[in-house]
């Protein structure tokens, strides 16, 4: 694991606690919290390591007009046909998730799980990060997900219409294994809300 140090170092090892409670804990808490969320992501693309390129996933692939049929997600074939312009190739986590990310004192103190790390697509990898698992109480809003943009953005930029498309490819294919009701909905929501106009995404 690494351990964040200080506000601009990270080393190996580190102890916390996973804890997704934190975002209730206040107001103002949850919109520092979810900004260092995003920040943090920012200090690890601007690591300087040696390490492979990401092994290839079925997540990082359009999904097949047969999964989209299979979904009734048909109206989504043609956001799909446009895909965004290869992101920054950075040293990406691969898994960056609350899940793998210990806290205390309400802050970051290690990230965990770097199985799945190696260079890769900035904008996939922040997707990754981004969009909402099974039973997860936060960064379920517009306004949350802002947060976590800027908190990213202190240490560089992303194509956020680029990290939309790729978080709406995560979704379709979680969607595929999900049965629950609450979270199928929400997606099915966000997807409409966020894919149904089409942008250009490699301007």
């Amino acid at each position: 694991m690494l351990k964040l140090q200080s506000r601009g170092k990270l080393r190996e090892e580190g102890s916390g606690a996973v804890r997704e409670k934190v975002w209730k804990s206040s107001y103002f808490g949850a919109i520092i919290i979810t900004e260092e969320y995003g920040e943090t992501l920012g200090r690890v693309h601007k690591l300087n390591v040696s390490a492979k390129p990401q092994v290839d996933r079925k997540f990082y692939h359009r999904p097949s007009e047969e999964m989209l049929k299979k979904l009734n997600l048909q109206f989504l074939s043609d956001y799909f046909d446009h895909k965004p312009l290869q992101g920054e190739t950075v040293f990406c986590h691969g898994d960056f998730h609350y899940a793998n990310v210990l806290w205390k004192d309400q802050h970051i103190s290690a990230i965990l799980d770097f199985e799945l790390a190696g260079y890769g697509n900035r904008d996939f990898d922040i997707a990754w990060a981004l969009f909402l698992r099974p039973g997860q109480r936060f960064l379920k809003t517009d306004k949350e997900q802002a947060l976590f943009i800027k908190g990213y953005q202190q240490h560089g930029d992303c194509n956020v219409d680029a990290v939309k498309y790729y978080m709406a490819q995560c979704y379709v294919y979680f969607l595929c294994f999900c049965d629950e009701k609450d979270y199928c909905e929400y997606v099915r929501n966000w997807l409409k809300q966020n894919c149904s106009n089409r942008e250009k995404l490699n301007d």
